[in-house]
This record gives C-alpha cells, structure tokens and sequence, in this order.
C-alpha cells in the first residue's frame, strides 16, 4: 500500500489500470513552456520522455511555493491550482500514466 492512499482506492485504481500507450519515437522534450496568458501570474512546464515515466516541470510564479498549490494528478492530466495567485494550469500528457506509481513531488529553487 502506497502512504497516503488507502488499500481499497490502490485496489479500484489497479483493477481498473490500461496499459499506457506508448508514442512510436518520443521526442526528448514533449512540450515547449506554455505561454503566458495577460492577467494574473502564470505557471510554465515542459514534458520530458524519461526510460519509463513523463517528467513534468512547473515553473511556479514569483511569491509560490508548494504549500500554496494544489496539484492533481490523473491518468492522462495534471492539473495546478494556486487560488487567486496565479492561473490555473491543465496539462494534457502525451499518454496515459498511473498516478499512483508517481514518485512525490519534488520542489527546487532557482
């Protein structure tokens, strides 16, 4: 059982998991940064192919940091949320993954 995530939900998600589509020659980089929108403050990523995941980078605006966003990860999306201070941002993956096996999130700063 993974921490946070009770044994009955890893059961449904497991018993219902596809196998992920794989894309025939998989550029390196998935997805240029987005672009930012005029308004409120905006989040960038890029998608890298790794040997056996998507590694999703969010750059987050001046002031965020992780406890001031909400991150859902699905299937074939990861959606970002920071409230008021920036846009929210939907990213559509390349192909479907299983959020459970997702490694935590990790945050740098630059």
């Amino acid at each position: 059982t993974r921490v946070g995530w009770p044994k009955d939900l890893v059961d449904i998600a497991q018993s219902n998991a596809e196998t992920p589509e794989v894309l025939a020659e998989t550029p390196e980089v998935l997805d240029e940064p987005s672009q930012a929108q005029e308004g409120s403050a905006e989040m960038q990523y890029s998608i890298e192919e790794g040997e056996a995941a998507l590694l999703l980078s969010i750059t987050l605006p001046e002031g965020l940091g992780p406890a001031d966003i909400d991150l859902d990860v699905a299937p074939e999306r990861v959606s970002v949320e920071a409230g008021e201070a920036a846009s929210p941002l939907v990213v559509t993956l390349p192909r479907k993954v299983n959020p459970s096996e997702a490694p935590p999130a990790k945050y740098k700063r630059k």
